[in-house]
């Protein structure tokens, strides 16, 4: 995993269990800087169980004390079945690619 930008995070190999505690700590950085969107870009990632799961859920929860956000984009197709199968698409928005304008941004 890499931090790209202050509003951007691309995730690579498996969301899972042990990997889970290295993107929670590149998102505890995030965080501190308070963006208005976070893009996670998923294109690298094959796999995820629960905790990756949990893990964008808590960076959601805690992006909303500062009226933040979390939009996904490049899910292979294993990676959204089990994110419509949790409704996580219904909380955290889903992009097919990456989105052309900045998220958020306005006219």
């Amino acid at each position: 995993m890499r931090h790209l930008t202050k509003q951007s995070v691309r995730v690579e190999g498996g969301l899972n269990l042990q990997s889970s505690p290295a993107l929670r700590s590149v998102l505890r950085n995030v965080i501190q800087q308070k963006p208005e969107k976070l893009v996670v870009d998923l294109d690298g990632v094959d796999s995820m169980d629960s905790s990756g799961v949990a893990t964008l859920l808590e960076y959601y929860q805690q992006s909303r004390t500062f009226r933040g956000g979390v939009v996904l984009c490049n899910l292979r197709e294993s990676v959204r079945a089990l994110l419509e199968m949790t409704r996580v698409n219904e909380i955290l928005p889903i992009f097919p690619g990456r989105p052309l304008t900045p998220v958020g941004a306005g006219p």
